[in-house]
């Protein structure tokens, strides 16, 4: 499996905004989410309410894996970004 990260530069604080209540809503609740993002339940109660990054990446890389739903407001915010996220980029030079 490959997987590909979006770099993230000091200036993006944060890309998504998710809370943990709507990322357990695309799994069906905070079981099937733990067993998903591969935690023990207990470890779940221990993330905050907003989540980072980090747990964001966890959590829609589950999601993708399992072909579950991302909500809509997440899949616009994820495309705005990688608009703006292009156009700041310099264009490449070619080999």
């Amino acid at each position: 499996m490959i997987v590909i990260r979006m770099l993230v530069y000091p200036s993006m604080k944060r890309r998504i905004d998710m809370t943990r209540t709507e990322a357990a809503a695309i799994f069906g609740g905070l079981a099937n989410m733990a067993r998903a993002v591969g935690i023990e339940s207990q470890s779940l109660a221990g993330w905050p309410e907003q989540l980072t990054d980090r747990h964001i990446d966890r959590v829609l890389a589950a999601a993708c894996m399992l072909d579950l739903e991302i909500p809509e407001h997440i899949k616009e915010e994820q495309r705005k970004r990688r608009a703006g996220w292009k156009s700041n980029t310099p264009p490449r030079k070619p080999f």
